[in-house]
């Protein structure tokens, strides 16, 4: 906290609140004696995730200090992080490697450990099929070609279909359970319109605004076709294809109101350098997205999606337009 210039004030009191805490356990109503912790945080305690933070953004800030990464527009970017947890990544294996060992090191000086069976490496487009565990400062660390991050499906080949089977599996087991609900002639077409759209289409169409090629774009309707045949009376609320698209337009017009030196926006007009893997090259997100505009004779977009209002209306017209 003296690091990062927090008043002395504040960290007195945070003092306060941590130094001479005692604990007691209660097992089958019995509470046991008192005991004193040294090392930790208090559970339940609105201080205890802004402290973690701080804690964990001090071992993030050495790897941007010792510039690992990879360049994306003008800047450099080496690891992404989301509470705990933590995506470091690299042009090459070794600078991955380099920029772990500078982590595990860090996050060991404020008395924090990485987990060996959680954590996973993972090598983009690889070049053959080979898969070895990695081993870092003593740990060993599982090379996988997929693994689930902040709950999406990541693939080395960029794979989307195994997110989207995921996500169509998830929604039919909650349209399943709820299946004696959307039957049942004791409720209103009006309450399982609701259930619908605040229970299964979230699940279907979670992260469905990073998906890439149209034609797995359009599998979701596989479950909305699944929901109709229970309830025909559901029609109008199953067009989620179209609804993919609404959410994709909505984030493309936030990422393009930001600045140029923004991370978002300079990772989503990035061109990757180096050399690629033979064949067609990949479609990035923006491609799609400027093809989709053109489909809906949007020519002038850079203009329209400053305007919040404008481009709101864009991307609710993308909800009824089914040639997209």
């Amino acid at each position: 906290m003296y690091e990062f210039s927090i008043p002395s004030k504040l960290i007195s009191l945070t003092k306060v609140c941590i130094n001479g805490t005692k604990y007691q356990v209660r097992v089958d109503n019995v509470l046991s004696e008192e005991f004193q912790v040294v090392t930790g945080l208090k559970q339940d305690d609105a201080l205890s995730p802004l402290l973690f933070n701080i804690a964990l953004e001090k071992a993030v800030r050495s790897i941007q200090r010792d510039n690992y990464g990879i360049d994306i527009g003008t800047n450099k970017i080496g690891v992404l992080g989301f509470a705990d947890d933590l995506n470091i990544i690299g042009d090459d294996e070794e600078s991955v490697k380099q920029c772990t060992t500078v982590l595990i090191n860090e996050v060991k000086t404020i008395g924090l450990n990485v987990n060996d069976n959680k954590t996973k490496v993972m090598k983009l487009l690889p070049e053959n099929n080979q898969v070895d565990n990695v081993l870092i400062q003593g740990h060993t660390f599982e090379k996988v070609r997929q693994f689930t991050y902040l709950g999406t499906s990541i693939s080395g080949n960029n794979d989307w279909s195994i997110e989207l089977n995921s996500r169509i599996i998830k929604a039919e087991k909650v349209s399943f359970s709820l299946t004696k609900y959307l039957k049942s002639k004791l409720f209103s077409r009006k309450t399982k319109v609701h259930l619908y759209t605040a229970i299964i289409r979230p699940t279907l169409t979670y992260g469905c605004e990073n998906h890439l090629r149209p034609s797995i774009r359009q599998r979701p309707g596989v479950l909305a076709q699944k929901n109709k045949q229970r309830d025909p009376r559901l029609d109008r609320s199953t067009k989620d294809n179209q609804l993919c698209k609404s959410i994709k337009n909505k984030l493309f017009g936030h990422v393009m109101r930001r600045s140029n030196s923004d991370y978002l926006k300079a990772a989503a007009e990035w061109k990757p350098t180096g050399k690629r893997p033979r064949g067609r090259p990949k479609k990035r997100w923006i491609d799609g997205i400027k093809q989709d505009l053109e489909k809906l004779g949007i020519s002038n977009w850079e203009e329209k999606v400053q305007n919040r209002e404008e481009w709101r209306e864009l991307s609710v017209a993308a909800k009824t337009f089914e040639e997209l």
